[in-house]
């Protein structure tokens, strides 16, 4: 999902991890506990939205198309659950949606899938993606699109316009709308679309309330609401809620995880925390009677793996998300859940640029 020096902006991956040599492809190795799967040298993995059915698992993430090409594009990784509870990730990707060459959406990031029933004309598609993009290169403008499908596999078909839209010329030349997080609430059409948002002295996570049936006549709520940061901590003075994700429980217990930032004011650098909270899901129209309550802040000091004398642990960690069923819920019955983040070094004195295509995904599981 999603940072700079601007507010979510995402990491251009940083960090280089230690490559070895033979015949045919190399993977990575990284220096902190649990990555999901290692990526090939040459391409990048972060910002991921994780869906499990069954006994099969499937993420899609960022990554580059092309080995060695710092270009954004979506793909669909596949894992299989083993006789001793882990998952066994497939060697092979799917790329399922690039980024267009000339739209709004010429750079991508920050996909989150459900499923429901969303008709366009005699077409009714199973799946929903909604994802940030922005013309220029620069994190600024974003706005938030979605995209549609019958299968995970594709083909992905893009909606025309951005859902949610931000208009640069009355807003200012800031972050604008994406990192979203969907919600189905009908297990059809009918969707919670959760947003980071930022503008001139204006930071925070919204939500608003979207109903995708009939794609060629999408209904928004009037207004959005501001996610309360009632209960919420970080290392500085000021909490900024952004680039979180959402799951629902099986009580009505709506859960969030997001990035900590290390600075204070509205302007923080990179994440060096996650931070796990919940509420009642009423905390979405009251903020007032509601507040959340941490389960956990997860560090880079915790990404240690202790049984590697060369392990270092992770310098950044971010864009957290919830291991999710199809239509973006939890079970908690039996006192556990599972989040992925993306993970990052601090950059070094490297003459070329191999460090973009560095980062990793890996996994945490917590009691709750």
């Amino acid at each position: 999902m999603k940072k700079s020096n601007k507010i979510l902006s995402l990491l251009l991956l940083v960090g280089a991890f230690s490559l070895t040599s033979c015949g045919g492809p190399t993977y990575k190795t990284g220096s902190g506990i649990n990555m999901a799967w290692a990526e090939e040298v040459g391409y990048f993995a972060r910002a991921s939205t994780v869906i499990e059915e069954g006994n099969t698992r499937y993420v899609i993430y960022e990554t580059n198309k092309k080995k060695n090409e710092n270009v954004t594009s979506f793909a669909l990784r596949k894992a299989n659950k083993q006789e001793d509870g882990q998952w066994l990730y497939e060697k092979n990707r799917t790329v399922i949606l690039e980024a267009s060459s000339d739209s709004w959406d010429k750079y991508i990031f920050s996909p989150s899938v459900i499923k429901g029933e969303f008709k366009k004309g005699e077409t009714t598609y199973n799946y929903l993606l909604a994802y940030g993009g922005r013309k220029q290169e620069k994190d600024i403008a974003n706005q938030v699109g979605i995209a549609y499908a019958e299968t995970l596999e594709g083909p992905w078909v893009k909606h025309d316009k951005p859902v949610i839209a931000y208009d640069a010329s009355e807003y200012g030349d800031e972050y604008g709308a994406g990192a979203p997080s969907l919600l189905s609430y009908n297990k059809k059409g009918q969707v919670r679309l959760f947003h980071s948002y930022a503008e001139t002295n204006l930071a925070n996570e919204r939500v608003i309330d979207c109903d995708f049936s009939d794609l060629n006549n999408i209904i928004l709520d009037k207004g959005y609401r501001h996610i309360t940061v009632n209960g919420l901590r970080d290392n500085a003075d000021n909490v900024i809620l952004a680039n979180g994700d959402f799951a629902l429980d099986e009580n009505g217990t709506l859960y969030l995880v997001r990035d900590v930032y290390p600075l204070s004011g509205n302007l923080p650098g990179n994440a060096t925390s996650l931070q796990v909270a919940k509420a009642n899901v009423a905390i979405l129209n009251n903020f007032v009677s509601y507040s959340w309550e941490i389960v956990e802040t997860f560090t880079t000091s915790m990404t240690v793996d202790y049984e590697d004398e060369e392990s270092m642990g992770w310098d950044e960690i971010y864009s957290g998300s919830f291991v999710r069923d199809l239509y973006g819920y939890i079970s908690t019955l039996d006192g556990e859940i599972e989040y992925y983040y993306s993970t990052a070094d601090e950059p070094e004195e490297l003459e070329d640029e191999t460090y973009k295509f560095s980062a990793n995904i890996a996994y945490r599981k917590l009691s709750v």
